[in-house]
């Protein structure tokens, strides 16, 4: 099986410079986008600085989370912070929403963290990402899976999305039913 460094380029976040400014950087809280809260800084001069493209897999480098992320128009053309790796795959032989779905295994998620080093919040090395062992089925197949993978995302978080709209509209049913108190 070919290594991921071999089928993608792995690029480190940058450490957004203190200056307020117009590009946007993306921290680990910022791959759930119920918990978005894009900083905005000057422009990067960090030579490994990178903005993510449409193409492009997220992937925190700190936490005990599994979450390979495929941005959304929110995040394209925003910068990685230190603790999310940026990956870039050969589009003519890794499918993007394939490889999200790959990192977003169980098994593949310990066995990034089994390589992990730091006490608090351990960083995978960008090492146990350039070496993982990636299968690569034929591209078809790939995108068979990436798209299963991506519509089964997107309906956990319509789903999720749902049940907070009805427990807010199940509350609002429940005080309208009560008699307006007056203080």
């Amino acid at each position: 099986m070919p290594r991921l460094a071999d089928l993608a380029l792995i690029v480190t976040g940058v450490a957004p410079p203190s200056q307020a400014g117009g590009v946007c950087f993306i921290q680990m809280k910022d791959l759930d986008p119920d918990r978005r809260e894009l900083v905005r800084r000057a422009a990067p001069t960090a030579g490994r600085a990178t903005p993510v493209k449409r193409g492009d897999v997220l992937i925190p480098s700190r936490g005990e989370r599994n979450l390979a992320i495929r941005p959304d128009a929110e995040l394209l053309g925003a910068y990685p912070s230190l603790d999310v790796y940026l990956l870039r795959p050969d589009e003519l032989r890794l499918d993007p929403d394939y490889l999200a779905a790959f990192l977003s295994l169980p098994e593949v998620g310990a066995a990034l963290r089994a390589s992990t080093a730091g006490a608090s919040l351990p960083r995978i090395p960008k090492e146990a990402l350039s070496e993982l062992a990636v299968p690569t089925p034929p591209l078809e197949r790939q995108r068979a899976i990436g798209g299963l993978a991506a519509c089964a995302r997107e309906h956990s978080l319509l789903a999720a999305r749902l049940r907070d709209a009805e427990a807010r509209l199940a509350a609002a049913y429940i005080a309208s039913a009560f008699p307006t108190i007056e203080a």
